[in-house]
Order: C-alpha cells, then sequence, then structure tokens
C-alpha cells in the first residue's frame, strides 16, 4: 500500500505542476521482458505448527508488455524538448511509472515538418507479477501472523519499486498546426529495488494480503533447479512507441 501511496503522490505533484503545459501525447506501444532461466519455480515454506514445502511453477508463456501511456511536454523557446510522463504496462507484468523526458529536436532544412529528437527518459514505477496459486495440501497455510481459512488456496504475487532510464529516438511529423504524429524507439533499462512476495487470500473470511521478503529464509526461487534469493525477472528491454502530440 505505501508504494502505491508514493506513486499517488508523484503523480499529483508532476500533474499539478505542469497543467498548463503546451502539448498532451498519447501512445500505446510494446516492451521485450526477459526471464533468467527456462524453468523458474517459487519456493516456500509457510509459517503454521505443522508446516508445509510448497512448490508452484511460474509462467513464462509471455515475455512481451504492452504499454499506454500519456505525457504533458513542451518545446521550449531555446527549442529543447521537456516532458513529463505516465505509462501503464500489462500482460506479463503488470507495471506503471512516472518520468520525465528530455530532448533536442532536430529538424531537416527543406521540411520543417519532419522533425527528429533524441531523447532520454528516467523515473520510477512500481510493478507487480503474477506467480501462480500456492495449493493448500494441509489444514491451513500461515505466512507470519495471517492465518488464511481453512484449505484455502492463497494467490502469489512479486511487487518491488523500480527506477529506469531510456534512451530513445523519436520521429515526429506534424500531420496538422496542431497535431504531431510519431514513432519511437528505445531501451528502457531498469534499477529494481528490493521485492516482496504479496500472499492474498481469505481470513476469518475476509480478503487479506499478507507480505514476506524475498530474502526471508523460507522463500526462494529456483531458476533452472538453482536456488536464488534474487527475482529472476527483468523489466529492461527494447521498447517501440506511437503516438500524436496535441497542441492547445
Amino acid at each position: 500500500m505505501k508504494k502505491f501511496t508514493l506513486l499517488l503522490v508523484a503523480l499529483l505533484f508532476i500533474t499539478g505542476s505542469n497543467y498548463a503545459q503546451r502539448n498532451f501525447a498519447i501512445t500505446l506501444g510494446t516492451r521485450s521482458v526477459s526471464y533468467s532461466g527456462r524453468s523458474i519455480q517459487l519456493y516456500y515454506r509457510d509459517e503454521s505448527p505443522a508446516p508445509d514445502n510448497f512448490y508452484t511453477n511460474i509462467n513464462l508463456s509471455s515475455n512481451t508488455l504492452y504499454n499506454f501511456g500519456f505525457s504533458f511536454n513542451r518545446f521550449t523557446p531555446d527549442n529543447y524538448y521537456v516532458g513529463f510522463d505516465l505509462d501503464v504496462y500489462f500482460s506479463a507484468y503488470f507495471a506503471a511509472s512516472l518520468g520525465a523526458s528530455f530532448g533536442v529536436p532536430f529538424y531537416l532544412e527543406d521540411n520543417r515538418r519532419l522533425r527528429f529528437v533524441p531523447m532520454i527518459s528516467a523515473g520510477l514505477g512500481l510493478y507487480r507479477k503474477d506467480l501462480g496459486v500456492l495449493e493448500n495440501n494441509t489444514t491451513w497455510i500461515q505466512v507470519n501472523d495471517i492465518q488464511f481459512d481453512d484449505y484455502e488456496n492463497v494467490s502469489l504475487s512479486l511487487t518491488a519499486i523500480y527506477g529506469y532510464i531510456t534512451p530513445s529516438f523519436r520521429t515526429m511529423y506534424q500531420l496538422k498546426p496542431n497535431v504531431d504524429l510519431f514513432v519511437s524507439l528505445g531501451y528502457a533499462i531498469t534499477f529494481e529495488g528490493s521485492p516482496d512476495v504479496d500472499f492474498g487470500g481469505n481470513s476469518d473470511g475476509e480478503s487479506v494480503v499478507a507480505t514476506e521478503e524475498l530474502g526471508a529464509n523460507n522463500i526462494a526461487f529456483y531458476v533452472d533447479n538453482r536456488r536464488t534469493n534474487d527475482s529472476p525477472f527483468n523489466l529492461s528491454g527494447f521498447e517501440i512507441k506511437i503516438g500524436a502530440n496535441v497542441r492547445w
């Protein structure tokens, strides 16, 4: 909950301080993601009086994120591009990020409608990766002080805050005096914080979430049959976006 609150505060700050920017852009795109192995399982030993060892296989069938985003941006009198961005990603993960972009546009001498913009973007985000379901083989599953209902399975997900830097190259075409169409290609480099594993289920008939640090002794990933306490997922990857930029 603290992670979502942090992002919400940042969103309100960026939106409020940049309401009067000249341009508004909407983007659609895709990003490739990667896994550190071909076979990944999550191991967990629960903390009930009669603990069980649980394993769950992670679905690795998707390695693509789909993007929807928007930004407030403008071109300064010195001919610099400055933008403030909100991006949402879904499919292999769910992720949301807030950041800023900076670029220097270049024009062709005989065609001012065509603009080339080398850019650099940076910011913070939060991702959530669905890990599947822990099947209950005994009376109940216990995570820290939370005891889930008898004979109930528990869903798992991995969450973490991450930072990113994305160098990119954008080509913009002025379709109308107040509308630009663009396509951009970049590579997102991400820096992940310490991830947590969230356990979701019912306790006393109410929906609850328990959290376990990935570095805890009773939890670990197995990547190609080798144990690791690090996240085997990587959000870094090539990214392509198309969009429209509207001036008002």
